[in-house]
């Protein structure tokens, strides 16, 4: 098979086979996720269009792992290829006219479904042996130590020679950039990894240029790092230099991880600096976990947990133990933790909305095959909507609700939960229909009840009497819902709301004045009412 393989959507057609193979027909098969991808742009994976559909043709299309269009089977007694639907890859109307369309089909044994699979153009990620050019799908470009997965040892510079030796993220000689795109690992000095096409070729540092010679591919999950000939890098003993050997999935000596502990191409990790305030406190994160929220503390240059590192490659922030700033609301993600508070007792507990009848399909986002409880509280963490949870784990179904959970009621082997941001002062406004010129309701334009808000008097939305406001209401448990803040801007004064505001409802000053009449017709009648009767 033969792609236009730089384009989204370009159709894989029949064409006859180059030997050498071209990179257009080799193809590399990714036994974990069924995928095919080639050895020129391996960004994109095969994919059939309707993966149950027969006649659909096969183009190319960006890589996703959860996507089944892009799942393939390869059957090396049979030579077919099946899709996730069950279906197979056909050539039509002959497999041996050239450009003929390859779809997919229903099984037969007709020979416009078999394929054959020569060395030079098929291999999979865990058959590297021989020589081939496909690259599989290299991890993301990444910087730090090139540290061997059992930790014993790191690769490092000497000279023009790599050698293995005891770890040491201080050492500008064991930083390692990654580069996914042109397929390079440079070194600290802008210098490149060179390596050979025959086992036990030794590894080298060298000025980069466009050569064979300087590209590998390095795949993090299996912790591989290939050159085009299909060998792999290889540990020997500490001290010892760095060889290329034939790739053996399962040898500890090949598994590698870069460890982004040192992060920086100018200056080693033991030359970090402080983010300092005037009052000589420094920026420091809560502790060494993901999702830490960050603090100030007092300032200590042995505290990895202040010490920060920017990678101008990767534009990251890091700190001494490799974690990277991250914002706590980014693309619709929530990054900051959460707390979750049981909705009367959690246990035994269904999660309602408004009342108890509010079970309405929209409230919520279902998650099926769901096997315990943390997992279904990480796909709230995951989204910035979350404002609860309710699981079951007989069902294993998760129910991550993104309208404010304000009350439970009593059902077997559910478990209801309220979210809520750890830090609230992390908490971020969202505007509601436009944000201006509206004030906020619940359920319907008329639906604005007391018991829904606070009201307070500040200067602007933004004046630290709102935010303390907020902040006092979300320790003590009242917050519900996500709070929206309404400026009246005539009297200064604000709502928070406890129930999340559903709609935004539009004044404008001429229905403020007519408003205003009303009331002053309705005191001159009462009046003239008044003087008639008594």
């Amino acid at each position: 098979m033969a792609k236009e393989y730089n384009r989204s959507g370009a159709a894989v057609n029949l064409h006859r086979c180059f030997l050498p193979a071209v990179p257009a027909e080799q193809w590399m098969h990714h036994p974990s996720t069924g995928q095919l991808t080639n050895a020129e742009e391996s960004l994109r994976c095969l994919h059939a269009a309707e993966k149950t559909t027969p006649g659909t043709l096969l183009v190319m299309w960006p890589c996703s792992d959860e996507e089944p269009a892009q799942n393939f089977t390869l059957d090396e007694v049979t030579g077919q290829i099946r899709t996730a639907g069950g279906l197979c890859l056909e050539v039509r109307p002959r497999p041996d006219v050239e450009w003929n369309e390859v779809v997919t089909a229903v099984c037969t044994s007709e020979a416009n479904q078999m394929w054959y699979w020569g060395e030079q153009q098929l291999v999979t990620t865990t058959t590297t042996t021989g020589w081939t050019a496909s690259w599989g799908r290299p991890s993301p470009s990444q910087a730090g130590l090139l540290e061997r997965q059992s930790g014993s040892n790191c690769a490092a510079r000497s000279s023009t020679s790599l050698v293995t030796a005891d770890c040491d993220a201080t050492s500008l000689d064991q930083y390692f950039a990654y580069n996914q795109t042109i397929l390079q690992l440079s070194v600290a000095d802008g210098e490149c990894v060179q390596s050979g096409s025959i086992v036990g070729a030794v590894l080298t540092v060298r000025p980069c240029a466009d050569t064979r010679l300087q590209r590998f591919a390095y795949d993090q999950t299996a912790g591989l790092v290939w050159n085009p000939w299909g060998l792999c890098l290889e540990a020997v003993d500490t001290g010892s230099g760095l060889r290329m050997a034939a790739c053996e999935p399962d040898n500890s000596r090949q598994h590698w991880r870069i460890n982004g502990i040192a992060t920086t191409t100018q200056t080693p990790v033991s030359m970090g600096f402080h983010v300092r305030l005037k009052s000589g406190i420094c920026l420091a994160a809560k502790d060494g976990n993901s999702r830490s929220s960050l603090q100030m503390r007092s300032c200590d240059v042995s505290d990895d947990l202040q010490t920060w590192f920017y990678d101008e490659s990767l534009e990251q922030f890091r700190n001494g133990l490799g974690k990277c700033l991250m914002a706590p609301h980014a693309g619709g993600i929530r990054q900051a933790k959460l707390s979750f508070t049981p909705v009367r007792g959690g246990e035994g507990i269904a999660c309602r909305g408004t009342d108890w009848r509010d079970n309405d399909r929209s409230n919520y986002i279902p998650f099926l095959r769901v096997d315990d409880l943390e997992t279904c509280q990480g796909y709230c963490s995951e989204r910035a909507s979350c404002m609860g949870i309710e699981f079951n784990p007989k069902m294993r179904r998760c129910e991550v609700w993104t309208k404010a959970v304000q009350t439970g009621v009593i059902a077997s082997n559910f478990q209801c939960y309220t979210a809520s941001l750890e830090d609230p002062t992390l908490a971020i406004f969202e505007e509601v229909d436009g944000g201006s010129n509206r004030v906020c309701r619940g359920e319907s334009p008329g639906d604005n009840k007391a018991s829904y808000f606070k009201v307070t008097t500040a200067e602007s939305k933004e004046a630290p009497a709102v935010r303390d406001l907020f902040r006092k209401t979300v320790r003590s448990g009242k917050n519900k819902a996500r709070r929206q803040l309404l400026q009246a801007k005539i009297t200064g004064r604000f709502r928070e709301l406890t129930q999340s505001s559903a709609s935004g409802v539009l004044y404008s000053s001429m229905m403020i004045k007519l408003q205003g009449s009303i009331r002053r017709i309705a005191l001159l009648m009462i009046a003239i009412w008044i003087r008639a009767y008594f």
